[in-house]
């Protein structure tokens, strides 16, 4: 570089000593100081050169451009130096100027990558940052994308790295410095976070309107180059034009058509990388305030609502933001232009102009509101299907498959309804439009023939070049309505994300000696003067966010190394004191103090990542090998870890999905084990581990020498196990009333009884056989993997699935879509008639007004046509396959084995109900709209150009072989990187949830910084396939846009060089033509791009919809009305298989057995002897040989959800509905609408009914606080024994309705007292008088009161006692 720089040098002092000697007839007083600047100039060039090339890691913008602007002049001058006599030396160093300007410019181009010294910069710098000005302008970064797309399969670590500018960390910080919402209750302004976003990235829109309005001048050349072409074409045989005017002419028309291309690839560019930093600034903020709040209301919020549906509208709407004030400009620089060639009659242009634009500024107004209602009705039935898919194991269990199908499609059709007004108005919005686009010509046609501009004649010299004024015109009058709707719309997701932002922080209610890190609130004092760590003074306690106290004057104080059993009935507020040491409760009265900022925390609600079972047990702790071996084994994790594959390196799945119940409950026990914090809290984390193990690790970690006693920790233990006596150093019990009394075991002997009612054998462990079963999915799923969609994804979206697309045709209708398809090119046709009609006026008799008639009615027609296939789409079609689609997803969920279930994240099927279906019923329709109708103009606009001049009828075969290569090209590479795009999306959305359910634990082990800097991490990754797709589509643009400059400068070419070969309509009709072919190739990108994402999702529900296997699917013979009435069930030979391949066990093997009605029988066995097994068999879960009978009926002839619909079962995980008490105790009757009591006498006994149900189970009375059975279950504050109950008074109603004499049972009580659990005896014994009862045995009080136990082993029945004595029942059996 320095060679040339210095070269340059040499060359303008060479040329200053030309001047000097040169003689005086070609030099003015100026020349010699004109010559002394440029050299001046150079060293100036050279310092910043060489500055940027050491000091920057990519080439200058504006430096390059004046160096090609430099050497442009330079090739002009030497131009002029040539043609006049003696100036050849000088011309000579005019060019030598020039090429070492332009040598300068390519040294410039070449990567600086290599050169960079930093190690760490040349890993995580893109090929983009380190690319010159031309690289950059012809997109040649992205060719190594594409070579990779082309020849084979395109991961996520083949795309670019980002500009170090789009570091999520950065952009953050960015846009927090504007971004100050205000506290104290004080409303923000309603537009301050998009008014933040402003100025944060202010430099990037002034850089923006820069290029736009370079676009402007290069679109608004066009009228003037078609004018004088259409006037050289004109003119006579005799009187030709110069070549040099021909050459200007041509050139100018180069220039114009290539900077088009251009300058509208760059200025799109640009914006996409504003909308790429605006992105990854809002979900930034997002993951921040998701930190701030509390779980509920984390999980309330739906952030990743946001960052898809919000985050996507603002996507959207940003650059329709822009073309609003610019597109005014730009209409203002057309009616000037106008007025040049109509002159006054230029003005009526605005009439139509200004009707269209206030009207559809009225339209947007009312769109935005209900784009609103919409967004919300989508958040409502993701979250409920969410809710739902997470326990859809259960719900089938309980016969509630076919009703939970209906309500999940109800929540569609209801989403569908609210969708309608929005689109009817959307379709309402293209009037406006489609008026502003075909009325506007006709209106300054008729003013400029009939008010005298044209003086009574259409000549093609005046008629096209006002026609292709008034299509400039129409271009932003166009972009300006359209934009009003997007701008409106992306304003309301603004204002969304801002009252997100905007949700008041969680507070922490405890005083703190040391500040809380990651904890929002709290309030410093110093340490107390005491050895205590833990002090509750007179405290009233609330749950957060309500007002009235659980827990009355509680006083205590913990002292340092104590471990303390909290123990307390059912619903007695043990969960909201431990939550009162975290600081996340109200506080009425009194005050926390905590002397320390270190606590660990395990909850009742198991909260693991989707990571190693390493990573979750250290969190983000350093690595001891020693601690976390000894961890493990007091865990019970050792034998676990040997056998899953990986070992600590095992991937648990979202929310430890891969693990069984009790592997999850042990990993989180671990990892506060593993923390040894100052303060360890444990809230009842034994529920799942049977009663052995959960005793042994009980002792393991309070014990003598436990690892919390080993470690000095503070620990506060709640649980049932009647062995934390013995392990505590004190007790503190609370009693119904809300008191809390701390006694030493010393003093704790006057508490016996309530204790011991709280404490009891009852409650010493959870279902093992859950457990066995569970890691029997485990283990078949890493045999054989999960089935369903997943094997062939790859290939389906490299190759892409045209198929795919019949499933969203076939609801509408083959006839009715293909009746639909011809009007649309109808309709584009009849949108460029106006024009060829217009050729044929002026070709046939350009003085007779009245083919006016023809041109209006044509134009009123074409109007017509597209409103009317507008509306048929928005209103009519789009909702009809939108509802079919949901339906058939939710049938074919709901009819998938259990084995799909058991081995399916919830989280790829919770993306199918959210983002797939929300892109196809939003963008799907306008992306197939928008290609069938811009493609057909595309190809008729060529059409067009084409009959313009004959000889260009010989590129078409260029043309179309380009076009095939092109596609080719690039759509092997474009539907891999959507289909990166959308799944590197899926761990945001992961970690959205994760953070949500998981809130509690994060901010407890203060764990907030970390946690944002992985979900940077995350958003970093998801950044790269979003902007690589984005940047590849302006590729495909400047590939188009270059296609039309080349047809563009070809017809002019013919038009000018080759004589008679055109007329002057013709040649103005073809020029029309490529300004409207510039219009449909940007239309046609832009609905391609949004069909290539509904097609990515259409891919996946039609690969799911195809590979999920279902069950059988039984047309049985109608059944008696009460079956079974009598309760006899009898198995003979029974064999029953999770699997039918040949290495996996039978499940049950021969099993025989008779069951007599009324009899009460329980089943028993060692972990993994097939205990539940066998009522999954008897539920239709499970294949199975042999004979299954029930009142005298082979269950092989019974429908699975018949089956599951007429038997009673009581499930060990609770199913919960989102909805009031009532539906919660009434599932089948959720789709029945809602019926006021006091207007149905039935209605009102049926609630008189349920009231005393729960009256007996002590349910009633926190729903009197509330509104009795309306309460929203979410709001009554039942605590986890409570919902069991709950779920119990659901099976005692389901019973009355039904009359079935046959109840399942397993494990119903878990997690209630002893006292409680004999009073949910008795109203069972009560409700289910005559019944025949099964029930799976996990511990010794499940099997009181029975008629007689089947003990299992590996599947076989080895004992069955019909009289059996208690003294036969050992722990281990279970």
């Amino acid at each position: 570089m320095q060679l040339f720089l210095a070269t340059l040098s040499a060359v303008q002092l060479a040329n200053v000593a030309i001047w000097a000697t040169t003689g005086t007839e070609h030099r003015t007083n100026t020349t010699l100081p004109a010559v002394a600047l440029d050299l001046v100039a150079t060293f100036p060039i050279g310092i910043v050169a060489y500055t940027e090339h050491l000091h920057s890691i990519g080439s200058n913008t504006l430096f390059t451009l004046l160096l090609l602007l430099g050497a442009l002049t330079d090739v002009t001058r030497s131009r002029s130096y040539f043609i006049r006599d003696g100036l050849s030396a000088v011309g000579s160093l005019a060019v030598a100027t020039a090429a070492t300007k332009l040598i300068l410019v390519g040294l410039r181009e070449i990567s600086k990558k290599s050169l960079l010294i930093d190690d760490e910069l040349r890993q995580e710098v893109g090929p983009e940052a380190t690319s010159g000005f031309l690289g950059k302008l012809f997109f040649v970064f992205v060719r190594r994308i594409f070579a990779k797309g082309f020849r084979g399969q395109l991961l996520n670590e083949n795309l670019n790295q980002l500009d170090p500018e789009f570091a999520p960390e950065l952009l953050h910080k960015q846009l927090t410095s504007h971004w100050h919402p205000r506290k104290n209750g004080r409303p923000t302004p309603r537009y301050h976070l998009f008014a933040s976003c402003v100025k944060t990235w202010k430099h990037c829109l002034l850089g923006l309107i820069f290029c736009r309005l370079v676009l402007t001048a290069f679109n608004f050349s066009q009228p003037l180059i078609l004018r004088r072409v259409i006037e050289l074409v004109g003119r006579a045989q005799d009187n030709p034009p110069q070549v040099r005017t021909q050459c200007g002419l041509f050139g100018a028309s180069t220039i114009a058509f290539y900077g088009i291309a251009f300058s509208r690839a760059l200025f799109a560019h640009q914006m996409n990388r504003l909308v790429t930093r605006l992105r990854g600034a809002l979900i930034g903020l997002i993951f921040h305030k998701e930190h701030q709040l509390t779980e509920l209301e984390a999980k309330k919020a739906a952030a990743a609502t946001l960052m898809s549906a919000d985050i996507d509208g603002i996507a959207l709407g940003v650059p329709r933001f822009l073309e609003i004030p610019i597109g005014m400009a730009e209409i203002a620089l057309g009616t000037f232009l106008l007025s040049d060639f109509t002159g006054i009659s230029a003005l009526t242009v605005l009439a139509p102009l200004t009707f269209t634009t206030v009207t559809a500024y009225l339209i947007s107004l009312r769109m935005s509101s209900l784009l609103g209602a919409w967004n919300k009705r989508i958040e409502l039935r993701t979250s409920k299907t969410s809710q739902i898919l997470l326990q859809l194991t259960s719900i089938k269990a309980l016969g509630l498959g076919p009703t939970i199908a209906i309500f999940l499609q109800q929540l569609r059709t209801d989403e569908i309804k609210t969708s309608k007004a929005y689109r009817r108005l959307e379709a309402l919005s293209m009037g406006p439009t489609v008026l502003g686009d075909l009325i506007t010509p006709l209106v300054v046609i008729a003013a400029a023939l009939f008010g005298g501009s044209f003086k009574g004649e259409m000549d093609a010299a005046k008629v096209f070049p006002v026609l292709t004024v008034v299509s400039l015109i129409q271009r932003p009058l166009l972009a300006v309505l359209q934009s009003f709707s997007t701008v409106s719309g992306m304003l309301a997701c603004f204002f969304r994300i801002q009252n997100y932002l905007c949700l008041p922080d969680r507070k922490d209610c405890r005083v703190v000696s040391t500040p809380i890190s990651g904890s929002e609130g709290g309030s410093s004092a110093p340490p107390l003067q005491t050895h205590g760590i833990i002090h509750f003074n007179h405290v009233y306690i609330a749950p957060y966010g309500k007002k009235e106290a659980i827990l009355r004057n509680v006083n205590f104080h913990l002292q340092t190394g104590t471990i303390t059993a909290v123990v307390g009935l059912t619903g007695a507020g043990k969960s909201t004191l431990l939550q009162g040491v975290l600081g996340g409760v109200e506080v009425l009265d009194g005050s926390i103090k905590v002397d320390t900022a270190d606590i660990g925390y395990c909850g009742q609600i198991v909260w693991l990542r989707d990571t190693s079972i390493r990573a979750n047990i250290i969190g983000n702790l350093p690595y001891d090998r020693a601690k976390f071996r000894r961890v493990i084994r007091a865990c019970f994790l050792d034998q676990d870890l040997r056998w899953l594959p990986g070992g600590e390196g095992y991937i648990v799945g979202p929310n430890g999905s891969k693990l069984s119940g009790g592997q999850r409950q042990r990993v989180a026990i671990a990892r506060t084990a593993y923390a040894e914090c100052r303060v360890t809290l444990l809230d009842d984390p034994f529920s799942s581990l049977d009663s052995e193990t959960a005793v042994t690790i009980l002792y393991q970690l309070c014990g003598e020498n436990g690892l919390f006693r080993r470690a000095g920790s503070t620990a506060l233990v709640v649980t049932y196990l009647p062995e934390c006596m013995e392990v505590a150093d004190q007790a503190l019990y609370l009693d119904s009333l809300g008191s809390a009394t701390l006694k030493s075991m010393q003093q704790i002997s006057e508490y016996t009884d309530s204790l011991m009612a709280a404490l009891s054998t009852v409650n010493s462990n959870v279902p093992a056989v859950q457990e066995i079963r569970e890691l029997d999915n485990v283990r078949l799923s890493l045999e054989t993997g999960p089935p369903g969609p997943g094997a062939d994804d790859a290939m389906v979206h490299e190759r892409g699935n045209l198929s795919a697309y019949s499933i969203f045709l076939r609801p509408i209708g083959w006839l009715s879509s293909m009746l639909y398809a011809v009007l649309l090119f109808l309709a584009s046709a009849a949108e460029v008639m106006p024009e060829v009609y217009i050729r044929i006026w002026i070709e046939v008799d350009p003085t007779n007004s009245s083919f006016f008639i023809g041109y209006t009615l044509i134009i009123i027609g074409a109007c017509a046509l597209a409103v009317l296939h507008y509306w048929l789409l928005y209103a009519q079609l789009s909702p009809r396959a939108s509802a079919s689609l949901h339906k058939d997803l939710v049938q074919t969920t709901i009819g998938s084995t259990l084995r799909f279930i058991s081995t399916t994240k919830t989280g790829r099927l919770v993306n199918l109900y959210s983002q797939d279906m929300t892109v196809i019923s939003r963008d799907l329709p306008a992306a197939f709209l928008g290609v069938i109708y811009a493609g057909a103009n595309s190809i008729i606009n060529v059409g067009i150009v084409l009959a313009g001049a004959t000889y260009l009828f010989c590129v078409v075969p260029v043309l179309l072989g380009a076009l095939y290569f092109i596609q080719r090209y690039y759509l092997c590479t474009s539907r891999q990187i959507r289909h990166l795009d959308l799944e590197m999306r899926t761990p945001l959305y992961t970690y959205f949830q994760e953070t949500a359910s998981g809130l509690t634990h994060i901010q407890a082990f203060r764990w907030v910084a970390k946690n944002i800097e992985d979900g940077f991490k995350l958003l970093q990754e998801s950044q790269k396939p979003y902007y690589a797709l984005l940047t590849i589509q302006q590729w495909l643009r400047l590939v188009l846009g270059l296609l039309n400059a080349s047809l563009g400068t070809s017809l002019v070419g013919v038009a000018i060089f080759v004589r008679h070969t055109s007329s002057q309509s013709a040649v103005g009709l073809a020029f029309m033509g490529l300004i409207f072919i510039s219009l449909a190739l940007e239309l046609t990108i832009n609905a391609w791009t949004r069909l290539e994402t509904s097609s990515s999702a259409l891919d996946r529900i039609s690969s799911f919809k195809e590979r999920t296997p279902q069950e059988a699917i039984i047309i049985n013979d109608e059944l008696p009305r009460n079956w079974p009435s009598v309760g006899q069930i009898e198995l003979r030979n029974v064999s029953a298989h999770y699997s039918r391949a040949p290495e996996m066990r039978p499940a049950l093997e021969n099993v025989t057995l008779a069951v007599y009605p009324g009899q009460r029988i329980g089943i028993a066995g060692r972990s993994g002897s097939g205990k539940s097994s066998l009522l999954l068999t008897m539920l239709g879960f499970l294949e199975y040989d042999g004979r299954l009978e029930i009142d005298g009926v082979n269950i092989a002839s019974v429908s699975c959800e018949e089956l599951r619909s007429r038997l009673i079962t009581i499930t060990q995980d609770q199913v919960l509905f989102s909805a009031s008490i009532r539906t919660n105790l009434l599932p089948f009757t959720m789709n029945d609408g809602e019926i006021k009591p006091e207007e149905d006498e039935k209605a009102a006994k049926k609630d008189l009914e349920l009231e005393q149900l729960l009256k007996s189970l002590h349910l009633w009375t926190p729903l009197t606080k509330k509104t009795g059975l309306d309460s929203v279950l979410d709001d009554v504050g039942y605590s986890k024994g409570q919902l069991q109950m709950l779920c119990i008074a659901r099976a005692i109603l389901r019973h009355r309705d039904t009359g079935s004499k046959i109840v399942l049972v397993d494990e119903a009580t878990s997690s209630v007292d002893a006292s409680t659990e004999e009073i949910v005896r008795r109203v069972m014994r009560e409700n289910f008088s005559g019944c025949t009862i099964l029930t799976v045995g996990h511990r010794q009080s499940n099997l009181q009161n029975v008629d007689g136990v089947v003990r299992l082993y590996r599947g076989a029945i080895v004992m069955s006692d019909q009289e059996r004595a208690e003294s036969d029942w050992s722990e281990e059996d279970a």
